[in-house]
């Protein structure tokens, strides 16, 4: 019927580009959700590594975070053995 009128077979009808319009802007509107979730979920694990690594940076963390060579607590020794060290 459209070759008929004229018109090559590639073209579709209204009704199906308007349909396939509609779902291409529903994807978007998916993705930009997703988007959004995504950005605030890496916010929020941003903030709470800045609290980790404030909390190990604090005074009582330092003397495990020498660098001197020897650990200073051994994490393999048993209770009874950090106690004769």
């Amino acid at each position: 019927m459209y070759l008929a009128a004229g018109h090559s077979g590639l073209i579709s009808p209204r009704a199906v580009r308007s349909s396939a319009c509609q779902d291409h802007s529903r994807l978007h509107n998916r993705l930009d959700v997703v988007e959004k979730k995504v950005e605030e979920t890496v916010e929020k694990l941003e903030a709470e590594l800045a609290i980790l690594l404030d909390a190990i940076d604090a005074p009582e963390w330092r003397p495990l975070l020498d660098k001197s060579g020897k650990p200073s607590v051994d994490i393999l020794d048993g209770p009874e053995d950090a106690s004769h060290t």
